[in-house]
């Protein structure tokens, strides 16, 4: 008897030292180790990066998507190499289709066999799992001081901050599709317009306006179809795009909540009585569905835009030059590429023969849901060690500040941009390019390491200043042109909603509606039968949004 007591007391005792153990290594991951000699804290500042020597090599393991077949991203050439020898680093790179990412994440998160940084489409449910599991890596407490640059892009997608309430502190990383070149506050809404062919539409008697309704642009498809203002023949087309493109025209241009193309759940949203509803089942879905069904029967699309694939509706736009009219980027580099490509498939200034305008609804109001300021989002591995995870932390910090920036966007300095005597940056190419096609070690590498490209795509030296004005200004007149009903601010509560109802739906909005569009039979009937059948999914989803109100 004496032997058990002490036998229980003994695992007793190793249990107690376990969990105390435990806890310390717990609570031990709250805090950083980045301190120097005296103990203070030293913080990545600018200053920081100036003087600091890295005498430890370190290879850090990254899934991202696609790489480019052939570049080495850690010797490709001077660029690759000033990276790898600033912070004496080697890449490890993982590559993953982009349609496979979130599989692989799980998979990989899942097996406790993830990489040290790992890019994935945020999903609420997966992310409260894999926390509560300790799947994947809680960031120090005190991280925000210690790497600011970083915690001030991060505080920008409001996302980050939401989810540390929630999880009690730090494990995602939302990277901000803008941090300190917001175009407009305190949400924003889709960048997308219509690209037209200015010399058509003006040829036969169309007034150039910065916003057209989409029941404008059918009259104006339906006349280029008519008279064939630019001599093409059999080839025209008079409005292009594929399924997508064409939901954003029609469907999503006279409703915010008609789809998710744009912000995951906008479909589900309170109506004037605070009851939850579901977008895809109003009024205003319907109208952009019948202009939509109006465009297939009068033959203005593109006969097989079901099979477009990639850039083969754009291409169709800008280098064969038969469509009169397409959703397209409405940035500033998106502009550029329209006009050298103008100028180089079709020999015609871009300037002149493309006009850019946004799209109202038929109520004359721009629509779209509020975007989550986030592109994708970075989780990192519990299990890497201390000093990989702080050499990771300072590079994506240094990517965040105002000379990393630089480095990330435009390449080296005083080979690739020089401060001018203002202390502006200033490219010094002699030619537009694109920085991934003279450093291909850039993509998807250092672009996509923490602050995605649109931010910089707002003041990038290496594009004409009115092409910036032009997309900067689109952001204003749509924002001007809306109500809280049609440009509605960011619902937290439905967007980190935890309800495994309303994590079952899932509809491929551009597909549905584009059959819709297609379908024989009268669209009005075809679209409510649609709406019976996706409501077994639907109905309990809107019942658990609607119980958080009761």
């Amino acid at each position: 008897m004496k032997r058990t007591k002490r036998w229980m007391s003994a695992c007793l005792c190793l249990l107690l030292a376990v969990s105390m153990a435990s806890c310390s290594s717990q609570e031990a991951q709250t805090e950083s180790g980045a301190e120097n000699q005296g103990g203070q804290k030293t913080v990545r500042d600018e200053a920081y990066y100036e003087t600091v020597e890295y005498s430890d090599p370190i290879t850090i393991s990254y899934c991202t998507v696609p790489v480019t077949d052939g570049v080495d991203y850690n010797n490709d050439d001077e660029y690759a190499k000033w990276w790898t020898e600033k912070f004496n680093i080697q890449w490890d790179i993982i590559s993953v289709e982009s349609t496979r990412l979130d599989e692989m994440a799980r998979v990989w998160i899942n097996s406790g066999d993830m990489p040290d940084l790992l890019s994935l489409n945020y999903n609420h449910s997966d992310a409260i799992n894999y926390v509560d599991q300790g799947l994947i890596r809680r960031l120090p407490d005190d991280w925000k001081e210690i790497w600011p640059a970083l915690a001030g892009a991060y505080e920008g997608t409001q996302l980050g901050e939401q989810l540390e309430e929630i999880f009690g502190g730090t494990y995602v990383l939302p990277r901000p599709l803008f941090a300190e070149n917001k175009p407009i506050e305190p949400d924003v809404c889709y960048h997308q317009v219509a690209a037209l062919r200015k010399d058509w539409i003006t040829a036969l008697g169309f007034e150039v306006k910065d916003s057209y309704k989409t029941s404008e642009l059918l009259a104006m498809a339906q006349a280029i179809k008519e008279n064939d203002p630019g001599n093409v023949g059999d080839a025209l087309i008079p409005i292009g795009g594929n399924i997508t493109d064409l939901e954003r025209m029609f469907v999503d241009s006279n409703s915010a909540h008609a789809s998710e193309t744009h912000t995951k759940r906008a479909t589900f949203y309170q109506d004037e009585n605070g009851q939850y509803v579901w977008g895809p089942a109003n009024e205003e879905t319907l109208t952009g569905l019948t202009l939509y069904h109006q465009a297939y029967t009068d033959g203005l699309l593109y006969p097989e835009f079901f099979n477009l694939k990639g850039t083969e509706a754009r291409d169709a736009f800008e280098k064969s030059g038969y469509v009169g009219m397409i959703f397209v980027d409405g940035m500033a580099k998106g502009f550029q590429q329209t006009s050298e490509y103008f100028r180089e498939y079709l020999g015609l200034d871009a300037d002149e023969a493309v006009h850019y305008a946004y799209v109202q609804g038929e109520d004359g109001y721009f629509h779209s849901p509020a975007l989550v300021n986030m592109y994708i989002a970075q989780v990192m591995s519990p299990t890497m060690d201390d000093a990989t995870f702080e050499r990771l932390m300072d590079i994506m910090n240094y990517t965040c500040t105002e000379e990393g920036i630089l480095y990330c966007r435009m390449g080296l300095k005083d080979v690739d941009w020089e401060y001018d005597e203002n202390g502006d940056p200033q490219t010094l190419w002699t030619e537009t390019a694109a920085i991934k096609d003279v450093h291909k070690a850039q993509y998807p590498l250092y672009n996509a390491l923490y602050i995605n490209s649109d931010d910089f795509n707002m003041v990038d030296p290496n594009l004409p200043q009115s092409y910036k004005d032009l997309g900067r200004s689109f952001y204003e007149m749509k924002k001007e042109n809306s109500t809280p009903d049609t440009f509605p601010t960011l619902d937290w509560d439905v967007f980190l909603s935890d309800s495994i109802n309303l994590s079952k739906v899932s509809i491929d909005y551009a597909t549905d509606y584009a059959e819709l569009a297609v379908m024989d039979g009268d669209l009005e009937k075809n679209w409510k039968n649609w709406i019976d059948s996706q409501m077994p999914m639907i109905q309990p989803a809107l019942d658990d949004l609607n119980s958080m109100n009761s």
